[in-house]
Parts: structure tokens; sequence; C-alpha cells
């Protein structure tokens, strides 16, 4: 029965690390889009806050869902990032955050890849 658990919990990972990369890239884009622009208006600060945050609430599931540490790691980060924008210079900076975060991401997933690859899964 250990197996088959396992087999399951690499799954689940497997599935929320590539739901939580999705929303990172878009929100990477995101800030690619609006460091663009010369003078970043509230409006347009706050619907991007809405926008992390909800990846935020995301990432938490997936953290309540599977128990790896890879996703409380990307929430903090992710928390820094919304903390730390002010301005549309701020936003060209924080992509250093979106980076950290693809890289724990990746690392969560990589580990249940493995698994699933040694069980002929994959």
């Amino acid at each position: 029965m250990a197996a088959d658990e396992d087999v399951g919990s690499a799954i689940r990972t497997l599935l929320h690390c590539e739901k939580v990369k999705t929303g990172l890239m878009i929100v990477a884009s995101a800030i690619q889009q609006l460091s663009l622009v010369e003078r970043l208006t509230s409006d347009a600060l706050m619907v991007f806050r809405y926008v992390v945050d909800a990846l935020v609430h995301e990432v938490m599931l997936a953290y309540n869902v599977t128990g790896i540490l890879h996703f409380k790691e990307v929430s903090t980060l992710l928390d820094n990032l919304i903390n730390n924008i002010e301005t549309a210079e701020d936003l060209k900076g924080s992509m250093h955050y979106i980076s950290k975060a693809i890289t724990e991401v990746t690392s969560g997933a990589d580990r249940a890849a493995k698994l699933l690859l040694s069980k002929g899964l994959l």
C-alpha cells in the first residue's frame, strides 16, 4: 500500500507543480508587460497584486495537499514580490523572485517525476 501512496503523492505533486509553474509564467509575463509602462497606475498595481495573491492561495493549497516544502518557499517569494513593488522600476527588479520560485517548483516536480519514472509510469 505504501508504494501506491508514494505514486499517488508523486502524481499529486507533479500536477500541483505544473499548475503553479503555469501561474508563475503568467505572473512573469505580467511583470514584463507592466515594466514597459512609463508610469504604473495604482489600479494596474492593485490588479497585479490580486493576481499574485490568487497564485499565493493556489500555492498554499498545493502545500496543504502535498506537504512539499518547496511550495511554502514559493509562497514566501511571492509575498516578498508583492511587498516590494511600488513602481514600474520595482517590477523590473522583481523577476528574481519569479526565477527562484520557478526553480523551487521545478525541484519539487523533478523529485516526483523521478519516482514516477522509476516505477515505469512516465
